[in-house]
């Protein structure tokens, strides 16, 4: 529903939730889901989220690259990608 009302359906193959893998963030099977899903690797893929620990820490922990859409310029410690708006993201990828 988010992606259709940001109209941006049209720029993923695939979209994965907690509903089709069977469990939620951070559980690390629902990354490994989205990923055979999308039939890629996790060197090739990143997590891009705004909740810091299911999104981030549970990409991390799956073995994923992530970055933290940090749009309420939370105080987060640690060395982690982050941008705080979404055309900071030309700086990663």
């Amino acid at each position: 529903k988010k992606i259709n009302n940001a109209s941006l359906g049209g720029y993923f193959a695939t979209i994965t939730n907690s509903e089709l893998a069977g469990v939620k963030k951070p559980n690390s099977i629902i990354f490994d889901y989205a990923l055979q899903l999308a039939n890629t690797s996790k060197e090739n893929s990143i997590m891009i989220g705004d909740d810091f620990e299911a999104d981030v820490n549970g990409a991390l922990n799956a073995g994923l690259d992530a970055i933290f859409f940090n749009e309420k310029k939370l105080d987060v410690s640690g060395d982690y990608k982050q941008i705080n708006h979404l055309l900071e993201l030309k700086k990663y990828l």
